[in-house]
């Protein structure tokens, strides 16, 4: 789990952290490729069960980004 950081970064800060970690969960979760495999290949209700956790993947990223520093 990338949300949880045990060690923290020596590099950047825990925003900067969570900024690159959103971005790269972002990129891979909706690129057009992802997308298109998860159309064709996965049931209509366990990937709605996907979108929701990804929604909620989000809301935490999100609020790391806003408290931490």
């Amino acid at each position: 789990n990338f949300g949880d950081v045990l060690i923290r970064p020596s590099k950047m800060t825990l925003r900067q952290y969570y900024v690159q970690v959103l971005s790269f969960a972002v990129h891979v979760n909706l690129n057009p490729h992802a997308l298109r495999y998860v159309r064709r290949n996965i049931p209509f209700k366990r990937s709605v069960k996907m979108v929701v956790g990804f929604r909620s993947l989000l809301g935490v990223y999100v609020k790391n980004i806003l408290t931490k520093k």
